[in-house]
C-alpha cells in the first residue's frame, strides 16, 4: 500500500536488535507503544480492544525479554 498525498508519512519504528542494551530495548519498546497511543482513546471499542490486547502482549515480551538480560548478567 502506497501512502497517498493527504496522508502523512511515519517514520519506521526502531528496531530490535539482540545486541542492544535492556534500556535500548526498553527505549524501541515504549517508541512502539507510543505508535499506536493515538488509538488507545478511539471510538471504536473493537479499535481499542485490540490496542490494548497489543499493549499487553507487548509489555509481556518484553518482561521475558528482561529474562534474558538477567541470564546475560549472571554468566
Amino acid at each position: 500500500m502506497t501512502p497517498s498525498e493527504d496522508q502523512p508519512q511515519l517514520p519506521e519504528p526502531p528496531a530490535y536488535s539482540p545486541y542492544m542494551s535492556r534500556d535500548e530495548a526498553h527505549a524501541v519498546l515504549q517508541e512502539h507503544l507510543d505508535l499506536v497511543k493515538p488509538w488507545e482513546e478511539d471510538p471504536n471499542p473493537d479499535v481499542r480492544a485490540f490496542v490494548a490486547q497489543q499493549r499487553r502482549d507487548a509489555e509481556a515480551a518484553f518482561k521475558r525479554l528482561e529474562g534474558f538480560y538477567e541470564i546475560g548478567a549472571d554468566a
